[in-house]
């Protein structure tokens, strides 16, 4: 299991915000815009995304970097 406290404070060191939430299968961003570079982590289940036409399957626990401007398409497996 991961711990949320240890994560919150390892992305608060690099200056991310670490907030949990849950976007249904079939979720999209068309041309998201965020000020920044977001940072995500799968923390249970399955998920594919496709980030600038580059698709993504990570792994409970791995980071994913998303560009400030981007589109992604969630599909859950």
């Amino acid at each position: 299991m991961m711990d949320q406290d240890q994560i919150t404070k390892d992305w608060n060191r690099r200056s991310y915000s670490c907030d949990l939430w849950t976007d249904p299968p079939g979720q999209a961003w068309e041309n998201f815009v965020h000020a920044v570079d977001e940072l995500v982590m799968l923390i249970k289940g399955t998920i594919a995304l496709e980030i600038q036409g580059q698709p993504l399957k990570p792994e409970p626990g791995q980071e994913i970097v998303i560009p400030a401007v981007h589109s992604a398409q969630c599909t859950q497996h």
